[in-house]
Formats: C-alpha cells, sequence, structure tokens
C-alpha cells in the first residue's frame, strides 16, 4: 500500500515537471474584424498586435495622463510599468520615478512619435480594440543590448526598444538625457580610433569675422554669414553674432510635411519638461533671414524671420514663420502661420493654432490652449 501510494505521488510530481511554464500575454484584438497581425506583431494595425514587455511606448491613460511607460512585466489582468526610462531620466525631468500597474481598458491612447524633433504623432486610438490576456508557453519580451560611446569608453549604456511609427527604434540615457541610438559598437580598434581623431578634431575652435559662407567648419562667426544651410559641417556647435542670411531649403520641405499634421491634437502632457539639448546646436545672436526656416537653434536673441519654420530651444525677442514655430522657452514675440508649440512661454503667441503649456501672456488664434484653459480666438494666463 506505501509503495502503491508512493508511486502515485511520484507520478504527480513527474507530471507536473512535465508542464511547461506558462506566461502571459496581452493582444488587442479589433473591434470590427479577426486577430491576424502583421509578421512584426508588435506594430499596431487594423488586425491587431502584441503589446511587448521590456519596450517603451508612450501611454495616454484615462484620455489625461501621458506617460514614456517601460512594460516591465504583463500578468492575466494588468500590465506593469515605469513612468520613465530609468531614475535619470526622472530626476532630470523633475519628476518621480514610479511603477504602476493599471488594466488594458485604461490605456486611451498608444502615441507612435513620427518625428521626434517636429513633434508629430500618429495616435493609436485603443477604443477600436478590445484587450485579451493569452496564456503561452513563451513571454512577448523585447530583449536589451548594451552599447559603449565614443564619449565614454569605460561605461556600458542599455539600449532600449522604443515603438516609434516607424517601427522600433533604439533609446540610450546619458546624464539623464534619452538620445536615439544610430551607430555599431564600438569594438574594432578602428571604430575607436575614428573616434578619437573626432574628439581631437571637436578640440580645435573655429572663429571668422567679417563675413563667411553657410555651411562652414567655424565655431563662431562674428558679422555676416551667408550661404545655403544655417549649420556647421560637422553638425558641431555654432555661434553667430551679427547677421544670418541663408536659404534653408530642407526646412521648407520640413515645414511642408509638417503641415499636413495641422489639425493634429498636442496634448499638454505630451511637451516635455526638458528637450534633447545636443539636438539643439546652433546660436545667433542678432538678425536671422532664412527662406526654409531654422532647425537647430540652441539659442535666438533678436529677431528671426523664416519662410517655413523655426525650431529652437530658447529665443528671447520676435519670431516670425511662415509655417510652425515649435520652440521650447520663448521670450517675446512667436508668430507663424499655422501653430506655435512651446512648452514654456512669456508673452505673445500669435498663429492659426497655439499651444504653451506653461504661458504667461496672450494667445491670438483659432484655437488657443495653454494650462489654464482652451478658446477660440483670444486666450491668456498669468
Amino acid at each position: 500500500m506505501k509503495l502503491y501510494l508512493f508511486g502515485c505521488l511520484l507520478c504527480l510530481h513527474a507530471g507536473t515537471l512535465a508542464q511547461p511554464k506558462q506566461f502571459v500575454q496581452l493582444r488587442f484584438v479589433p473591434r470590427q474584424g479577426r486577430f491576424s497581425p502583421e509578421k512584426n506583431d508588435y506594430q499596431p494595425g487594423k488586425k491587431g498586435f502584441y503589446l511587448y514587455e521590456n519596450c517603451m511606448y508612450t501611454l495616454v491613460i484615462n484620455d489625461a495622463k501621458q506617460y514614456n511607460a517601460r512594460i516591465i512585466s504583463i500578468k492575466k489582468d494588468s500590465i506593469a510599468f515605469t513612468t520613465h526610462f530609468n531614475a535619470a531620466v526622472a530626476k532630470k525631468q523633475k519628476s518621480t520615478f514610479d511603477t504602476l500597474s493599471i488594466s488594458p481598458g485604461a490605456i486611451s491612447t498608444i502615441r507612435l512619435i513620427g518625428d521626434r524633433a517636429l513633434g508629430i504623432f500618429h495616435n493609436v486610438e485603443m477604443k477600436k480594440y478590445a484587450a485579451e490576456f493569452v496564456a503561452d508557453t513563451m513571454p512577448k519580451r523585447m530583449r536589451t543590448d548594451t552599447i559603449q560611446l565614443y564619449t565614454n569608453l569605460q561605461q556600458q549604456y542599455e539600449l532600449l526598444p522604443f515603438l516609434t511609427d516607424q517601427g522600433l527604434n533604439l533609446l540610450y540615457e546619458e546624464d539623464g538625457n534619452t538620445f536615439y541610438f544610430q551607430g555599431r559598437l564600438l569594438k574594432d580598434t578602428a571604430a575607436v580610433a575614428v573616434s578619437r581623431w573626432q574628439q581631437k578634431d571637436d578640440s580645435i575652435f573655429r572663429t571668422k569675422n567679417i563675413a563667411w559662407a553657410l555651411p562652414t567648419r567655424a565655431n563662431r562667426i562674428n558679422g555676416w554669414a551667408l550661404g545655403l544651410h544655417t549649420g556647421q559641417i560637422f553638425g558641431r556647435k555654432l555661434t553667430i553674432n551679427g547677421l544670418n542670411t541663408s536659404a534653408d531649403v530642407p526646412a521648407m520641405f520640413v515645414a511642408m510635411m509638417s503641415s499636413m499634421d495641422i489639425l493634429q491634437k498636442v496634448p499638454l502632457g505630451s511637451l516635455a519638461d526638458s528637450a534633447d539639448a545636443d539636438w539643439y546646436i546652433t546660436k545667433i545672436n542678432g538678425l536671422s533671414l532664412s527662406i526654409g526656416g531654422l532647425m537647430r537653434c540652441s539659442n535666438i536673441r533678436g529677431i528671426a524671420l523664416n519662410g517655413g519654420i523655426c525650431f529652437a530651444y530658447r529665443t528671447r525677442g520676435l519670431v516670425v514663420s511662415g509655417g510652425y514655430n515649435n520652440i521650447h522657452d520663448f521670450k517675446g514675440i512667436s508668430i507663424c502661420g499655422l501653430r506655435n508649440v512651446s512648452y514654456n512661454g512669456r508673452g505673445l503667441q500669435v498663429g492659426l493654432f497655439n499651444v504653451c503649456r506653461h504661458l504667461k501672456g496672450v494667445q491670438i488664434g483659432l484655437w488657443n490652449k495653454n494650462s489654464k484653459r482652451s478658446l477660440p480666438f483670444f486666450n491668456w494666463s498669468g
């Protein structure tokens, strides 16, 4: 009898060991149509898609709060995510680094960024899908990798997949800022040697006086900058003190592309507290006249007149653009033909659509939005 019971227990234990571990997958099934996702089943589409662990999504929760959410786990009735890439990013943005757990029904929108600089998004409305939890022997989970940067060969940087309108991009964090990774690992001597040569070349500071052509190898122009593109040849820092006149034709093309999304909603929560500082490389003190517009200005002090667009970190003075102004922090007057977008503003916004998260001033346009209110024609905040 004892041997019989022991044999039964042994069989049950063996059966338990034979069962594969169960994971939970979360899929979004179209309410109209059948679930048949594309090969890249993480990409939202009309036939449905899966949510992946260890991937970053821009989620709008309950039509209000927006998070750059890093999915860390999917359970049988909820998903858990961190509110930032990591604690360093949260600290840089003067925010708290939390882990939240929600039901899929709390997600109102997944925002897929099409252009990080322009702030163009494709919004996936989740009301068109039904959430289903499915048991499987494998999780839906992205892998991670690490990189070395030539600026710091002693440190490893984590690469995190980030879902965008183009597919998966890779992000890494340095000093609390997130950057897109474009390149390869610096594991061979030749790559490291090239990077060190670039560092050596960066140490040469060039100043040109009176007048100089654009684009240029110079780091500073005192006088008149004249040419095809407002910038430095190698994409490094450039300061213009005086007069800038440039064609900037690519900026006009970008202005035409951004005008296609003029009616797209811009939630105030999507306007980040901090901007990618390395993206803004040109400083202008004086008068700037550009046919296409300025695309990567860290600071503008004076007057900037642009045929198409102006993308700047900080402006102090008057900025007039035929199409689109995207200025992180402005003080003075920002005028455009289509849309003004700013995080901080002190002064006047004039355009067809005006958005400013923290405004002390006045907005005049067809529709005006700030943290206090949204109004047609005329709006203000003190």
